[in-house]
């Protein structure tokens, strides 16, 4: 009866060590995962991208941009009448960040003036496009983030696509895709 007793005491303490090294081995792990994770998130940190403006935002009149009418607002002759459109396509570009590899996604739709600027645009495509390439691949992350930096944008290649166009200009530039990764 005296050998059988050590037998179960040795068989409790040893399982009691196999448990502690159990709960020790998780943690470990579970520490190494998240170290990984911070570590990832901080060589590659995700984009932080505004979905929307909340009201005391769009009030606000944001810094460098004193005195300016509000981006926020449509202008009303959009919303009246959207007249005709062409989309440009789509663009993927490497944007401007020394040392991290960063991408713009962009699908831009054009409002025109009249049918015959469809026409020109249809056929000068290729260089539109390319003007918009250069231009977006010249941005960096700051620079596409937040509301005021898309009416920015928006408005920059309407200026430049109306500055070589020859039969009308074009009204408005639609971002109907924007992501950055």
């Amino acid at each position: 009866m005296a050998e059988e007793k050590k037998g179960t005491e040795a068989q409790e303490k040893s399982g009691g060590s196999n448990k502690m090294l159990i709960i020790v081995l998780v943690i470990f792990n579970m520490l190494a995962l998240g170290g990984m994770g911070a570590f990832a998130m901080m060589r590659n940190p995700a984009p932080v991208e505004p979905v929307e403006a909340t009201e005391h935002e769009a009030k606000a009149e944001p810094e460098g941009h004193e005195g300016e009418e509000s981006a926020h607002e449509p202008e009303a002759a959009v919303i009246a009448d959207l007249g005709p459109t062409e989309t440009l396509g789509s663009f993927v570009v490497n944007l401007n960040e020394p040392g991290s590899p960063r991408y713009l996604k962009a699908t831009i739709k054009i409002g025109l003036e009249n049918e015959a600027v469809k026409d020109e645009l249809r056929k000068r495509e290729p260089q539109f496009r390319d003007m918009v390439i250069a231009y977006l691949s010249s941005l960096n992350v700051r620079q596409t983030q937040g509301l005021l930096a898309k009416e920015d944008i928006r408005n920059n290649i309407l200026q430049r696509l109306n500055n070589v166009l020859k039969t009308g200009k074009l009204q408005r530039v639609y971002l109907t895709e924007f992501v950055i990764q």
